[in-house]
């Protein structure tokens, strides 16, 4: 199973991301992971579209207006945008994902959901790039694979994530080494396991309609 092309890592979301060989990407949440960054910035955007195939149990995709406020004492939360960036603390080494440096904007911001959409196993939904939104997993285990189109260059949209403005995100999160790498392949296991396939190659005849 670990000859596999990419390694999978755990996002800051508390998540693990499995590239796969065919260009998409498994998503998985699971109560047997570790806490990730201890600040939320689970509200965000993608510079690119995607589609998304629930594979097991469902989730809840909130869809927020993100807009520029100026703070006033009777509100107490408000929000940093951060700017994706990517530095180079795996150097170039071929199919090693680069971790990420959030940056901070000077306004502050607010939100509003303006929809709340829960995906069920077998369901497939399209997210639009540019558009915020926020994952919640509704069970122990969730399973979503995931394919990205029209994907936006990072001079034209750069991805976004909000941070309440009293706190400040972990830029020392390390996708590849925060997490022990036995618990993230007993997290893959236990996938493979409940979608009752053979084995991880088994993942890529897996079709997104």
């Amino acid at each position: 199973m670990k000859k596999f092309v990419y390694k999978p890592r755990v996002h800051g979301n508390a998540f693990v991301q499995l590239p796969l060989q065919n260009g998409n990407r498994v998503h998985i949440w699971s109560e047997d992971l570790p806490q990730a960054e201890v600040v939320d910035i689970s509200i965000h955007n993608h510079r690119y579209s995607f589609k998304s195939k629930i594979l097991y149990a469902a989730i809840e995709n909130l869809i927020l207006d993100v807009h520029k406020v100026l703070p006033e004492p009777t509100q107490p939360i408000y929000y940093h945008l951060y700017k994706v960036d990517y530095n180079s603390k795996y150097g170039i080494t071929p199919n090693v994902p680069k971790s990420t440096v959030l940056k901070i904007s000077d306004e502050q911001f607010t939100y509003e959901i303006t929809s709340s959409n829960i995906h069920h196993v077998n369901s497939t939904y399209n997210f639009q790039a540019g558009l915020f939104h926020q994952i919640n997993p509704l069970d122990s285990l969730v399973v979503t694979l995931v394919n990205k189109y029209f994907i936006l260059p990072t001079e034209i949209m750069a991805a976004i994530c909000l941070c309440p403005a009293n706190s400040i995100p972990d830029n020392n999160f390390d996708k590849i080494k925060s997490v022990n790498e036995n618990i993230i392949w007993n997290v893959i296991d236990k996938v493979i396991r409940k979608l009752k396939l053979t084995c991880i190659e088994d993942l890529e005849k897996i079709i997104i309609i």
